[in-house]
């Protein structure tokens, strides 16, 4: 497990010390390095797979996990020197690398100090899975493989491999790896029809998800429904909307998770009801509280509420230990014309509350209602 990230002159930070729980959520206004945060790291996992590191000892910045587009870019505006530093602490690893963040080029040298030993953590291995923002919409048919390298079971952040994992998953009669992470509304622990139940707890009552396969490249996703007036259709992810597709990965890679991975996900709130988005929070501190590090980037309240809920208790869920959360607010103030940017960290207490909520930490809604009752 990833415990520490520090980052020097790195993009919008002329320093950042971060100290990383099982479950770590970024929050904070547009702008603010959240998603700086989670590319450091797709940065180094990005270069590991195209071969720069550790044998040639350099970075790649563009490619299919994150584009940095050039050294120069990547370099902190300020920075009164080329060096930008990723360091981290994982698995009683300290590492750190020294980025020459200069000039336009697609791959810039770094200088390595640490054990070597880091590249077998779960950052590098097959355990790591990384959910973009930009995930694959709704689609008839969905490719069995890609050429691009940055391949996890589910793809490259697009996720665009989900449907070919979940027909292997159904055809291999795949099981979950965490028991713990099994619906309490079923006796099975079959990854597919845990991936049904949850997703019928999370965005649609009695929906069923399955995967078939069309051509020897091609398989597509169907959904049916035991409830409701599509009871009994079968229907193509086109006619059930966007919310559906991309909740589905995110459910799938929590429950096909081994202990130990690492989950980099943005915005897994992302075209889902407040509910749902509750109930995905949920799901994501249950596979946190069992030995998966899951990084959130996050612009939902709902979904902290929820996960406060599973801290105080759930009937779906257990209680989820307060102990392996922390959430971080991204700000900023201007001093003397100069954009300076900061971190709060938030605690979540064993009754569910927050220790601590700083000014433009998810207060709009009491601000809004303020104006509108005056």
């Amino acid at each position: 497990m990833i415990t520490n990230l520090e980052l020097q002159n790195y993009k919008c930070f002329d320093s950042l010390d971060l100290t990383l729980k099982p479950l770590t959520l970024i929050t904070g206004i547009n702008g603010m390095g959240k998603s700086s945060v989670i590319q450091s790291l797709l940065l180094l996992r990005q270069s590991f797979d195209s071969r720069y590191l550790p044998q040639e000892k350099k970075v790649e910045l563009r490619g299919r996990l994150t584009d940095a587009k050039s050294g120069d870019d990547l370099r902190y505006v300020q920075a009164k020197s080329y060096s930008t530093v990723i360091q981290l602490s994982i698995d009683n690893i300290d590492c750190a690398w020294d980025i020459k963040a200069e000039g336009k080029l697609s791959h810039v040298e770094c200088t390595f100090s640490g054990d070597e030993r880091v590249y077998m953590t779960s950052l590098f291995d097959e355990n790591f899975q990384y959910i973009g923002a930009e995930r694959l919409g709704p689609r008839t048919e969905y490719n069995v493989a890609n050429q691009f390298k940055n391949n996890t079971r589910l793809g490259t952040g697009q996720t665009e491999l989900t449907a070919s994992y979940l027909y292997r998953c159904i055809s291999e009669s795949m099981t979950l790896p965490i028991i713990a992470m099994k619906h309490p509304k079923i006796d099975s622990d079959l990854i597919s029809k845990n991936l049904s139940a949850w997703l019928g707890e999370i965005a649609y009552e009695g929906t069923e998800v399955s995967s078939n396969e069309l051509t020897a490249d091609k398989v597509e996703i169907s959904y049916d429904f035991t409830k409701g007036k599509f009871s009994g259709k079968k229907l193509s992810p086109v006619s059930v909307g966007f919310g559906f597709s991309y909740v589905l990965p995110v459910i799938l890679a929590a429950l096909t998770a081994k202990p130990g991975s690492l989950l980099l996900i943005e915005n897994p709130e992302a075209h889902l009801h407040p509910a749902a988005q509750s109930k995905i929070g949920k799901l994501l501190a249950l596979a946190a509280n069992n030995g998966v590090q899951i990084i959130v980037e996050t612009h939902s309240d709902h979904l902290i509420n929820g996960i406060r809920v599973a801290v105080r208790g759930d009937e779906i869920v257990g209680k989820i230990d307060s102990e392996k959360i922390v959430i971080y607010y991204f700000n900023s103030e201007l001093e003397e014309d100069f954009d300076k940017r900061y971190k709060e960290m938030i605690r979540i207490n064993n009754n569910g509350k927050l220790d601590n909520w700083p000014n433009g930490f998810f207060d709009e809604w009491e601000n809004n209602l303020n104006k509108l009752v005056l």
